[in-house]
Formats: structure tokens, C-alpha cells, sequence
């Protein structure tokens, strides 16, 4: 165990690296599928597909979309790093 935690101790004083959203598992077809395409046909089919309100509601939701995106890398990290060792508010 002592090896171990040292290990880990070292990885999460290093931190999870760079975040990047459209490399995390799903994201791109979620992103496409959830978020892009049906805000997209709704504004096209009310007339609104080339407004700043269409352009503004897309941002918005890729940011949230990305937000939880960024949550789940978090705790794929703590739960790789904790291994047990932390409480379950990490996991």
C-alpha cells in the first residue's frame, strides 16, 4: 500500500492535465445529436437558423454541454487516482 499511495499521491498533485471536450468519450455525437442538431432544426423550421439568437442559444448549451462534460472528466480522475482511498464525495 505504501507504494501505491505515494503513486498516488504524486498523480493528484500533477492534477488531471488539459481538458479538451471533444476528446472525452461521446462527446462529439452527443454534442452533434443532443445539442446541435435539434436546436438547429427548430430554429430552421421556425424561420430563425441564421440569427444571433440561434447563434447564442448553440453557444450556450456547448458551454453547458461542455461544462458536464469537464464534471465527468473530474471524477473519472478522482475515481482513477482515489482508488478507495477517498471519501465518497470524490467518487
Amino acid at each position: 500500500i505504501g507504494r501505491d499511495a505515494v503513486l498516488d499521491a504524486i498523480e493528484l498533485e500533477a492534477g488531471p492535465g488539459e481538458f479538451d471536450p471533444t476528446e472525452q468519450p461521446g462527446y462529439r455525437y452527443g454534442f452533434e445529436e443532443f445539442i446541435k442538431k435539434p436546436l438547429e432544426s427548430g430554429a430552421s423550421a421556425r424561420g430563425r437558423y441564421f440569427t444571433p439568437a440561434t447563434v447564442n442559444a448553440l453557444s450556450r448549451s456547448a458551454q453547458d454541454y461542455a461544462s458536464l462534460g469537464y464534471d465527468d472528466f473530474i471524477r473519472r480522475w478522482r475515481r482513477k487516482c482515489c482508488r478507495g482511498y477517498c471519501d465518497e464525495s470524490y467518487s
